[in-house]
Formats: C-alpha cells, structure tokens, sequence
C-alpha cells in the first residue's frame, strides 16, 4: 500500500521538491521490488535511505518488541525522495543502516538526536537488475539455469534451455489443522467432520453465492471452498487421498491430500500421482532472502518444509501414468557433450545437483545470490561429474530418511561493508 501513496505523492510532486515516507524496509533488497526500486530511480534524481531494520521475519535472533522502533516484526525504513529540476545525470541512492541487533530505545534516541546532515550515508550504483543492497560480483548468471518459467512452460525442446522441466512449491492446505495429523485415524475422523459439515452447507447454499456471516464458522472457508458451494460440487471422503506427508524438518505428518480441501497443489499431483505416491525424488529449496539451504524428499512435502518451498523433481508423470525424466534434454546435452560420454544419466544430473547445493564453497561464493534467485550449478568444467554424482547419489537417499536432510547452510552475519560503488548489507 505505502508504493501507491509514494505512487500518489510522486505524481503531484513539482519539478522541486521531496517526499518523506516511514515504510516497510522490504523494498530495499526483496526481488519482487525490483521494479519500483528502477521506477522510483528513474522518478527522483536523489533517494537516501535510513534503514532501521530490525525485521524479525528476516532475522528471527531478534524481538520485534525490543529491537522494531515500532515495537513490530516487520523491518521499519525512512525514505526521503528528492526531486531536483537543475540536476541532471543518474539517479544518486544514499544509503544507511542500523544494525538489527540495536536496541529499539538507542535507535530512538538516535533518531531525536541526529541530524539529516550528519547521517553517514554510503552512496549506491543499483545493478543492471535494480538491486541496492546486497549486491552481488559473482559470475552466477554465467553459471547453468536448474530451472526457470521459460523452461517449465515449453512446448518444444528449443526452449527448454534449462536443466529440470517441471517445478513445483509445496502444498497450501489454508486448513492444517483439519487436514494434518501424526495419526491417521484422527486425520480420517477430522476430514469426515469437515466434509459432513460442508454437505450440509451445501444442502442448504449449494449452487448461489453465499455471504460469509451465513456459512458460519465451524469449518475454515477458503476463496476455493467458496467457489466449490457455489458451484454446488460434492465432497466425498476418499481414503486413499491420506498421504504420508513431509511437514517441516525432520516431522512427516498424515495429509489429506485433496484438491478440494487443499487451497493449492501445484504441480505436486503430477510428479507425486496416486498409485506412485513415493516413488519419485524432490530437491527442495527456498528463495526468500533468508539463509539458503536445501533438503531431499520422496514424497509430498508442506509449503513452509523449507519455507517457501520450491521443488526440484528428479521425474515427472505423463496423463497416462506413464513415468519420465523431470531432467531436460537440454540439460542432459550440457553434461554429454562436455564429458563426451552418453552413458551419463538423469539420475547421476540430479545427484550431482544435489551435492552441489550442500557444497560450502558453493554456498559461501554465491550466498548472495541464492538469497534472491533459484538456484543455478557450475558448468561442469572443472569437476569430475562421475565422483561428484556417486557422493551426491547417497545424500537424497540419506536425506528422505526420517524426513530430511542434513544440510549445510549458507549464512553471513554482520553489517557487510561497501565496495565498488555498492553497499552489502546481510
């Protein structure tokens, strides 16, 4: 909301003039603000930024009621906005922090004392991708794509210049506490209770728009179950749509796994089908800003399993059940032609991946970039793609055992420091 009032107030701005906002921090560095940090670099000739941090979601190490000027989770920046007529040339970001572990009463007492003059702020080049913070040097768009939109929606092989097809995010339930358990029994007695309830809402509203104060609140109603009374659609229990779940790490959990008490599935049902429910193998990972790691699953696995969970599948299914490679034939040819060896397998690619996303010096070297970007993986040159594959091969196996991975994590602490022209902030 804050972007339509900096919106709003730049469109009413003079040819001289600025803007002041306390806003949400978030469009200092997530990749989804991308676009209005360049809109707003192109609107202004001078932005300078005080960012308190403080952002609990981003840093759970600290108390939003201790830490947050605002005594809040969500990270707290001061923006000023000038526009200057007689100025000419690029837009100049100024940038300064607080660290996150300052104690809200000192950043106060801060903020009465200093002066505008006297901030010591660092002065930013943004990247040809918009970033302001959290730049990175690192050659990782030269390295290969594991997967990209471009690549999943492909209707031809050209134009899958990417190594795996298909990706999926994990399940959005909206109702887990109607539709998980650690016993499947009680899972079974919750979904029956749910559905009854929701047949005789549909007896009764089936088949019209209904206003939310009429359904009540025994059950959760979700924009989908909505859309399914008005369509008047029945709900039966199937029994064998309970599935043995990956919920978090480290805690499997029965699902009913149901697009009609599921908000969204994704591609899951497509690479985890009934009937073949576990036989399949899942890279999973999160791009969120936060520490990247990543961890191995065989089945279904939660949204919030790794965060915002992505997954990366070793195969795929076909309409007609059929299984087959989720690896790409592009991806495949990347590996073939440099090792010159045709014997080389998807399942070897998809090992190989995954030792490569637990290797620390991948994870120190490109830190920053897997922050924001899925990730990608070395060219192969350089690496012995057979020792790589066969130390690889056995940490997916390991890693679905008890739900699971052991992974090694990226993670920078400290305030960073300034270099060529950017500011690195962690």
């Amino acid at each position: 909301m804050y972007k339509r009032f900096i919106r709003w107030a730049s469109d009413r701005l003079e040819d001289d003039g600025i803007i002041g906002f306390v806003t949400n921090r978030a469009y200092l560095e997530a990749r989804q603000d991308d676009g209005f940090r360049q809109v707003v670099a192109n609107e202004f000739t001078d932005i300078y930024v005080l960012d308190l941090g403080s952002d609990v979601r981003r840093n759970p190490k600290i108390s939003g009621t201790t830490h947050n000027v605002f005594g809040i989770q969500t990270g707290v920046a001061i923006g000023f906005f000038v526009r200057e007529k007689a100025k000419q040339g690029e837009c100049g970001v100024h940038y300064a922090w607080r660290e996150d572990a300052e104690l809200a009463t000192d950043k106060l007492a801060y903020l009465r004392e200093a002066k505008l003059a006297d901030v010591a702020f660092d002065s930013i080049a943004p990247d040809a991708k918009g970033n302001w913070i959290n730049q990175s040097d690192s050659d990782f768009e030269q390295l290969l794509p594991l997967a990209n939109r471009e690549a999943k929606l492909a209707k031809t092989v050209v134009n899958e210049q990417a190594v795996f097809g298909l990706y999926s995010m994990g399940v959005v339930t909206n109702r887990d506490e109607w539709v998980y358990d650690f016993d499947q029994g009680a899972l079974g007695n919750k979904v029956r209770a749910f559905i009854n309830e929701y047949e005789e809402s549909r007896a009764l509203h089936g088949g019209r728009p209904v206003d939310d104060a009429e359904l009540g609140t025994i059950i959760k109603w979700t924009r989908d179950l909505k859309r399914q009374l008005r369509l008047d659609s029945p709900n039966l229990f199937e029994r064998e749509n309970v599935r043995r779940t990956l919920f978090r790490p480290f805690v499997a959990k029965h699902l009913y796994f149901s697009q009609s008490l599921n908000e969204m599935q994704y591609q899951l049902p497509e690479v985890f089908p009934k009937g073949a429910a576990d036989e399949n193998l899942a890279i999973c990972f999160c791009v969120n800003g936060k520490a990247f790691y990543a961890l191995a699953a065989d089945r279904v696995v939660d949204l919030h399993f790794t965060g915002d969970t992505q997954c990366l599948l070793l195969y795929r299914y076909t309409s007609d059940g059929e299984r087959v490679s989720n690896i790409t034939e592009w991806g495949l040819r990347q590996f073939r032609e440099h090792y010159g060896d045709d014997s080389i397998t998807a399942e070897d690619i998809f090992a190989y991946t995954y030792a490569m996303l637990h290797d620390p010096a991948y994870l120190q070297e490109y830190g920053v970039d897997l922050r924001r970007e899925f990730p990608r993986v070395h060219s192969p040159r350089g690496f012995r793609l057979v020792g790589a594959a066969r130390a690889g091969a056995a940490g997916p196996a390991l890693g679905v055992r008890d739900g699971g991975a052991v992974s090694t994590a990226t993670s920078r602490q400290g305030r960073g420091n300034v270099k060529a022209g950017h500011s690195t902030r962690r």
